[in-house]
């Protein structure tokens, strides 16, 4: 192996892989300004975030069918590119089903992004390194939070909209030529493996107890974090908790840094102590449901010293979701490993949009019925929670099944 060569790959694809995570994470900061902008209700507002992630969650199969075809170097490009259109339309959007349409697009463009940078870890890398290494490119890249949540916010602040989607759009397409310049693929590449066979394996992996426990993992852990981060975020501490805006842009960039240290805990001591990750998984949906309870249970405004633990306590749900492909990497064959991490990886986005969307609904239900005086009351957040509680019930539920069926099955062998 050449492990500059390796390095420089992987350096080239966290780098393309965090300006993703702005991309996506760029409406977090700008959901008040998008609200007066188009005029819109908390649903209709949801469905800029609600279609990026239906796109983005419904192209992860056929991207992974793609990426054991054509290989991690194409698709990083292809995705780069397809985000800074997905910008240009967002920054030009006169009306909201335009900007909707952009954030579709930037959705597909970011679907082929993570999968493709999971590849060239576990190809370039040995086993034990690659399964440490993924949790470190995986948070790294929640370093481009850091970049909407700050110079974006600032930027969008002072430079207004259309300056400061038209800049993340610029940034992609330098994104693209790097990309295809510095990236290569290690991984042999099956452009003659014909789509119905593809399609035939994909459907054989999926039927796999350990393909559904990965998905359920991903389903459970992952949308309590980015749906607070990619929407919900800062009208909760801006508008129902009376946070200024600098503490909301703040609490964002504090996940980022906690969840890369977090990860640094968590991918490690996987590694080494396999069987403790049901344990983790199991804890940290504990800590989620405590965390939620207590600050929609609490008087509004919360002190800032709550709002600091509950940040603590939510986030390391993206690293723990990144044990799904430590799943992956140990159950499934490498030459399938693309799709079915394509398939994994919708788990997160599918809960996520599915919380996502109940949250708008309840926040508009409460506002209609007079249980709330504003959109987004901390009473309204009360009601629209219940949504995302029984969807994450529902994905651990799942989980705990199929974990046991895949146990049964190791044992057996």
């Amino acid at each position: 192996m050449n492990s500059k060569l390796a390095w420089r790959v992987l350096i080239f694809a966290s780098v393309a892989y965090l300006v993703s995570v702005t991309q996506r994470t760029s409406l977090g900061v700008a959901g008040i300004e998008a609200s007066e902008r188009f005029d819109t209700t908390a649903v209709q507002l949801s469905y800029l975030a609600v279609f990026q992630l239906v796109v983005y969650a419904s192209m992860q199969v056929p991207v992974g069918l793609l990426l054991d075809r054509y290989g991690s170097r194409r698709l990083i490009t292809i995705g780069a590119m397809l985000m800074a259109i997905g910008q240009l339309l967002v920054a030009i959007a006169p009306v909201l089903s335009v900007a909707v349409i952009g954030r579709g697009v930037l959705g597909l463009g970011d679907a082929f992004t993570f999968i493709s940078v999971l590849r060239l870890v576990h190809t370039w890398f040995d086993s034990q390194k690659s399964a440490i290494l993924q949790q470190y490119v995986g948070n790294l890249g929640q370093l481009g939070q850091i970049l909407s949540a700050i110079p974006f916010a600032y930027f969008l602040g002072i430079g207004g909209w259309t300056s400061a989607f038209l800049a993340l759009a610029g940034l992609g397409a330098l994104i693209a030529a790097l990309s295809w310049l510095m990236i290569q693929d290690k991984a042999k590449i099956s452009e003659n493996v014909s789509w119905r066979t593809a399609v035939a394996e994909l459907r054989e992996t999926i039927s796999q107890s350990g393909t559904r426990m990965s998905f359920w993992v991903h389903f459970t852990a992952q949308p309590t974090p980015v749906t607070f981060g990619l929407l919900w975020g800062v009208p909760f501490m801006v508008q129902a908790q009376g946070f200024e805006p600098w503490i909301a842009s703040a609490a964002l960039t504090f996940m980022v840094v906690w969840g890369i240290i977090a990860g640094g805990i968590i991918g490690p001591l996987s590694a080494r102590h396999p069987a403790y990750r049901r344990r983790i998984v199991l804890i940290q949906m504990l800590l989620i449901f405590a965390a939620w309870g207590t600050v929609l249970i609490f008087p509004a405004p919360i002190p800032i010293w709550l709002l600091f633990v509950f940040l603590l306590l939510i986030t390391p749900g993206g690293p723990v979701s990144f044990l799904a492909f430590e799943y992956s990497a140990q159950l499934i064959p490498e030459k399938k490993r693309g799709a079915a991490n394509g398939f994994i990886n919708t788990g997160g986005f599918f809960a996520g949009l599915l919380i996502i969307f109940a949250v708008g609904a309840g926040l508009d239900l409460a506002l209609v019925s007079g249980i709330s005086e504003s959109r987004f009351a901390i009473e309204g957040f009360r009601v629209a929670m219940i949504g995302q509680g029984l969807v994450l019930l529902f994905g651990l539920g799942m989980f705990l099944r199929e974990n046991a069926k895949t146990q049964k099955l190791l044992k057996e062998e």
